[in-house]
């Protein structure tokens, strides 16, 4: 049976842990590697590569207020190195999200127990 042109060899590595700071406060540690070479491909100049690596890593900090309100901000590490003359990048980026989840007594007017059936306040 004949190779795929495009056949690869990966290797992937990768990691996260989680810790709770306090009840409101919690820490995040990602991050992976991924290895890639494409066995069958020939490439020709020197801006070309078959052969490369992308990696990345983060963290990421929540805080919690109740039940409800959730504050949290990631930032994150990327980069692809490559074979050849000025081939890869890197980027770091930066996320902030707001999560807001109102509480049993908000979300009354919806009722699970009966599919297909949405119960607005006052119409029971």
């Amino acid at each position: 049976m004949a190779a795929s042109p495009l056949s690869t060899t990966p290797g992937r590595r990768g990691t996260a842990g989680r810790a709770h700071l306090d009840h409101a406060l919690s820490a995040q540690l990602v991050g992976h590697f991924y290895k890639t070479n494409y066995e069958n491909v020939v490439v020709t100049g020197a801006n070309g590569s078959s052969d490369y690596n992308d990696g990345s890593i983060g963290a990421a900090l929540a805080w919690r207020h109740g039940r409800g309100l959730e504050v949290r901000l990631r930032c994150e590490h990327s980069s692809r190195v490559a074979t050849g003359f000025e081939n890869g990048y890197s980027e770091n980026r930066a996320y902030l999200t707001v999560g807001y989840r109102p509480s049993p007594t908000q979300r009354a007017w919806f009722n699970p127990t009966k599919p297909g059936r949405v119960a607005r306040p006052g119409n029971h």
